[in-house]
């Protein structure tokens, strides 16, 4: 009897250590996909007969009628096209009056189909109804640089970083929020994410990619900056309706340099990435190895997680996606476009996935082709053959 019970002891405490620990997995094979463009939204807009262009068309959601509607960050006001990509009209404006914006650094569509659109000027959320009409602003009473999105059970799920924290601050990257906009709970502090550098945090938490979905009461969150990790979090609601959050568990993804990014102080690298002003005025060159550029579920339970990942031998940058059964179970890593490492230059390969329709099309804002940015919308090619 004791040694019956000595064996389900050492089972309970086998689970309870393995519990958040990243999933055992096979080798990543390569596997043979292609993304089809069915659709590009044009690099130029004809307006009431005048010509205008696409600046900054960083984010993108479509609506029950299939309408697509992008929010252009230097234009400051949301574009309207039909399915087809024909320009059926604009939303907003520049200015700070209500239905106003000076800074759009975050859009999204809820489940009654009103539009969302943080101004970071102001940081107000503005809603508006799906016809485009003006309804209300909510004010975050915070401070952050960029917002991305989730619903759940009609509840806000915003994800950000405030801006310049202080040191004890745990810095909750998650913010649940009530329908009317009521702070209901935070989590994830990026201070616990593995092989992050803090310094690099408020200027990459949310700056590319659609990075987490919800299903089923589960959050699945791949930072940004890509450590290389898949977070799959319970979401729980009390009797308070206060929202908190579990870590059940962490999937190893694809990626050859371990940590995401590198710092480098007062060194002059042509090659750099990017440059962070801080706040004492010191600056950080950064190489921003591996980066989330986008991560959803497909109507077949399929997940998808687009990345940016730097190779070594030789030096290479690769857009690519890694492909999971709805198990978490790896299938298989599929790259689309490389670029081979110019020690004289940037090497950013600017290619963010920002949304997936109920068609399963992905929309990609493209800013490496010649002229101004475009939106392809497109199609992921050859799945068929590796699902069982």
């Amino acid at each position: 009897m004791k040694y019956y019970l000595y064996l389900a002891a050492l089972f309970i405490i086998t689970v309870v250590m393995s519990c958040g620990k990243p999933q055992e997995q096979s080798e990543w094979k390569e596997i043979n996909l292609k993304l089809n463009t069915v659709l590009t939204l044009p690099d130029s807009i004809h307006q009431q007969g005048s010509e205008v262009f696409f600046h900054h068309p960083d984010y993108v959601v479509t609506n029950e009628k299939g309408n697509i509607i992008v929010a252009d960050r230097a234009r400051n006001e949301l574009l309207v096209f039909n399915k087809d990509g024909e320009f059926i009209d604009t939303i907003g404006q520049r200015g700070r009056g209500p239905g106003e914006f000076l800074k759009i650094k975050g859009m999204t569509i809820n489940e009654s189909g009103e539009i969302l659109v943080f101004d970071s000027s102001s940081q107000m959320i503005k809603k508006f109804t799906s016809s485009g009409d003006y309804v209300t602003s909510h004010n975050l009473q915070t401070a952050t640089v960029d917002i991305e999105f989730e619903h759940w059970k009609h509840n806000n799920i915003l994800f950000y970083l405030k801006d310049l924290p202080a040191d004890s601050d745990p810095n909750y990257m998650l913010h649940a929020y009530s329908p009317s906009f009521q702070l209901i709970g935070e989590d994830i502090s990026y201070r616990e994410l593995e092989f992050m550098d803090q310094d690099l945090l408020v200027s990459y938490v949310a700056s590319t990619g659609n990075s987490h979905f919800i299903q089923n009461d589960t959050l699945y969150f791949a930072p940004t900056l890509y450590n290389g990790l898949i977070y799959q979090y319970e979401i729980k609601q009390d009797a308070n309706q206060q929202i908190t959050l579990r870590l059940k568990n962490k999937t190893q993804g694809h990626t050859f340099i371990k940590k995401p990014a590198e710092r480098f102080n007062g060194e002059n690298l042509p090659y750099a990435d990017a440059t962070i002003t801080m706040a004492s005025g010191r600056k950080l060159q950064t190489l921003l190895y591996n980066q989330s550029k986008g991560l959803y579920q497909l109507n077949n339970g399929v997940i998808v997680h687009f990345t940016y990942i730097e190779k070594e031998e030789p030096r290479k940058r690769v857009f690519g996606v890694e492909v999971y059964d709805k198990t978490m179970k790896p299938i298989g890593y599929a790259p689309f476009k490389e670029i081979f490492y110019d020690p004289d230059r940037s090497n950013m390969l600017s290619w963010n996935v920002i949304w997936k329709d109920a068609e399963d099309r992905f929309y990609i804002v493209d800013k490496d082709s010649d002229g101004p940015p475009a939106i392809r919308v497109v199609t992921l090619e050859g799945l068929e053959e590796y699902i069982n």
